[in-house]
């Protein structure tokens, strides 16, 4: 009698992707797991995007660390890709950090309470948000020794979908995209409230005014990503783009037509929107975080921040760093970039460089860390295969720009868009 994997082996590719399709859940993991690695790897290639996505949620931590060390230097590199997608927004999560620590260093009614760090990230939601939210920031305060930092997680619903439209072009309220812009919108305009509920360790109500102005938030967010999009992955040779501020200029008017007071949210749109330029692959920084934490977390060695800055050095390092430091067992690096780039396409390099160096060689960053947990490591051949990083990165680069050119033949928002150049 002939064993399962010989069945399975001897049958035509289109046949196993219909009998991958017409399984449940179940039946796909119980399937997964009697094969052999040149098996599954077989089947992963036979696999679309979303199959392959919906093979990962269907593991548990152990199968997912033996699927991903089976994965080919390529194949790690496309499905980081795909993993960053329900990450949205995530350049302007970043430099929504950034304007957030400087506005608490600077601004007269946050200096009192003497923040030396901020960190806001995204997480998506365990099904435990209150009152069946579809997304809300958690913020808590931390103090230690000389330290205080302010910790701002926006947890998020995927079930939405990551950028849907409704029917006139407009951003889906229930999408990943406008949820991470809403709750955005809540920091950057909410910022004072939401400092007093960390120190007070209350939880955020937010008034109807609130809610709106968030709302605006989120769809000027999500038009201006649209538009740029659009200009660079569109292929829309000859067409005349509207700028920013026309995009805004008419969002101001639809705000204004609600009763919206419309001043602050221009002035912090078009602060972010000029901030979030500086960064890049933020989307992938995001998904390596999440692979770290399965791959290599560990009980005592759990993954809790990364995210880019600029500094002086010559050459990109990852900086490993304590972002809970009473906490033993919590790990942040910052890729940290040479500060006089300024040219994005390097900047993308050097970063997908950098994730490569976490993904792929790991234990050099574990040995390191270990002889000094605040380390700075520089990204280059003297530790690292820059060969290999190099290959990495070139292949997360054309993943991700075929994502976009694919994804910016879709935007149901381009004509809207379009028509505020008119």
């Amino acid at each position: 009698m002939s064993s399962f994997s010989e069945v399975w082996v001897s049958l035509p590719d289109a046949l196993k992707v219909k009998l991958w399709n017409a399984w449940q859940d179940p039946q796909k993991k119980d399937l997964w797991l009697l094969l052999d690695d040149p098996q599954k790897e077989g089947l992963w290639l036979l696999l679309d995007d979303s199959q392959k996505e919906g093979l990962w949620l269907l593991l548990d931590d152990l199968q997912k660390q033996c699927l991903w060390n089976f994965l080919e230097i390529n194949q790690k590199a496309d499905f980081l890709e795909i993993l960053s997608r329900t990450y949205s927004l995530a350049h302007v999560v970043f430099s929504t950090r950034k304007i957030i620590e400087e506005r608490l260093k600077q601004e007269k009614q946050f200096k009192e309470y003497g923040f030396t760090n901020v960190y806001v990230y995204l997480e998506e939601s365990d099904g435990t948000m209150p009152n069946s939210k579809k997304a809300c920031v958690y913020s808590r305060v931390e103090n230690f020794k000389d330290t205080r930092s302010l910790h701002l997680r926006i947890s998020y619903d995927t079930t939405g979908g990551t950028v849907e439209y409704d029917d006139n072009g407009y951003i889906l309220k229930q999408s990943v995209r406008f949820l991470i812009g809403h709750e955005v919108g809540h920091i950057i305009l909410n910022l004072e409230d939401i400092v007093k509920n960390a120190l007070e360790s209350k939880p955020q109500e937010m008034s109807a005014s609130a809610e709106k102005e968030a709302n605006s938030f989120a769809n000027i967010i999500s038009d201006l990503r649209d538009l740029h999009i659009l200009k660079r992955y569109g292929s829309l040779n000859g067409i005349s783009f509207p700028n920013k501020e026309a995009v805004i200029s008419k969002h101001k008017i639809e705000m204004e037509k609600d009763g919206i007071n419309s001043v602050k949210i221009v002035e912090y749109v078009s602060n972010l929107n000029e901030e979030s330029k500086h960064f890049t692959m933020s989307n992938s920084i995001f998904a390596t975080k999440k692979v770290m934490s399965i791959v290599y977390g560990k009980d005592n060695h759990r993954i809790s921040q990364i995210f880019p800055c600029k500094m002086g050095n010559d050459v990109t390092h990852i900086c490993c760093f304590k972002p809970q430091e009473q906490n033993r067992e919590s790990f942040g690096y910052r890729i940290a970039l040479p500060k006089e780039n300024v040219n994005v396409e390097t900047d993308s390099s050097d970063i997908a460089n950098a994730i490569g160096a976490l993904l792929l060689h790991h234990d050099v960053i574990e040995r390191e860390e270990s002889e000094n947990p605040l380390c700075q490591i520089p990204v280059d051949n003297k530790r690292f295969s820059m060969a290999t990083l190099r290959n990495f990165s070139e292949c997360l680069s054309k993943a991700r720009k075929i994502h976009l050119e694919n994804f910016s033949k879709k935007i149901s928002s381009k004509q809207r868009i379009l028509n505020m150049a008119i």
